[in-house]
């Protein structure tokens, strides 16, 4: 295997359809620096702690310009793209803003926008954050209804995650929810 040495200058070199790999968990928990590396026209933030890198998502590149990577994704984002919305989520999730800050409530805003199209990721950690009650109150029943959204998508995590709600809900409870995801559906669709 060829040993990749990064430039620590930056270029502007990325074809269009590249990939920007964006590693925050150092960087999200104020732990170690955030270090830019350029490697084959691709750029990759790396995150190092303790000699680990964390890799949390990945954005599409659209070539160069002057605007930052996380703008071109707004952009995308606010015209109605649903893969840029589902990224956008994932950022103010992970604390990829800058300064790291987390904002639960504007991950939640962007992975609804993306699940309302049908996007299954989206709809998965929109099911999660009514799990874990980031960004909005907790509410298994709601959890199950996005899950079983995206799992009727195909989504193996989610079917994961929604049998796993199932077990902490009552039957009244399930019924609900059950109620509910068969309206998501109606008006959604099945993740994809």
């Amino acid at each position: 295997m060829e040993e990749i040495v990064p430039s620590k200058e930056p270029r502007c070199s990325a074809p269009s359809g590249g990939v920007f790999v964006y590693a925050g968990y150092a960087a999200a928990i104020g732990l170690g620096g955030v270090n830019w590396y350029f490697l084959s026209g691709a750029s990759v933030n790396i995150c190092r702690t303790c000699g680990v890198c964390v890799v949390i998502f990945s954005l599409p590149l659209s070539g160069c310009s002057s605007k930052t990577e996380f703008e071109r994704t707004v952009e995308r984002a606010t015209a109605g793209d649903k893969s840029a919305q589902t990224n956008l989520g994932v950022i103010y999730e992970n604390g990829g803003t800058v300064g790291g800050q987390w904002d639960y409530a504007e991950a939640v805003k962007w992975y609804r926008m993306a699940a309302e199209q049908g996007d299954a990721k989206a709809q998965t950690n929109l099911g999660l954050m009514y799990d874990k009650g980031d960004g909005v109150p907790q509410d298994y029943a709601e959890a199950y209804a996005w899950f079983f959204v995206a799992a009727t998508g195909g989504s193996i995590n989610a079917e994961k995650y929604r049998d796993t709600v199932k077990e902490i809900l009552t039957a009244e409870q399930l019924a609900e929810a059950q109620k509910r995801a068969n309206e998501l559906f109606e008006k959604y669709g099945s993740g994809n």
